[in-house]
């Protein structure tokens, strides 16, 4: 978390630090979970997007996402992708015509922003 000076006191003061700005580990825990509550702004979605559409397309595509989860070192099968796009796609068609099929649904910056919204996220 990327936290101000000013936003550190200001939490501090919620959960009750001493006058030298000590906590102990139950007030450290309640400043996370205020932190962990908190949803990310609109435009830190539209970003986190962008670090997935290599290229600036506007979508994500299966590449794209293969390469993330690779950079992540992220064990995933090009089964369990397709089966994220499935997901994530607006449309995505039957099950049954999206595995082996040429064309896999890429991710628009909608679909992107409507999942994060589902989950919570902003």
């Amino acid at each position: 978390f990327e936290v101000k000076k000013e936003e550190l006191r200001s939490l501090l003061a919620e959960v009750g630090s001493t006058p030298q700005g000590t906590i102990d580990f139950s007030e450290f825990k309640g400043v996370l979970l205020l932190k962990i509550g908190e949803k990310e702004p609109k435009e830190e979605v539209q970003r986190a997007m962008k670090h997935f559409d290599e290229g600036d397309k506007g979508y994500v595509s299966f590449e794209d996402l293969k390469q993330v989860s690779e950079m992540l070192n992220q064990q995933l099968t090009d089964d369990e992708l397709k089966e994220m796009m499935m997901f994530a796609a607006a449309k995505p068609g039957p099950r049954d015509q999206f595995f082996g099929a040429k064309d896999i649904p890429n991710i628009t910056e909608e679909d992107f922003m409507r999942l994060m919204k589902k989950a919570n996220v902003y």
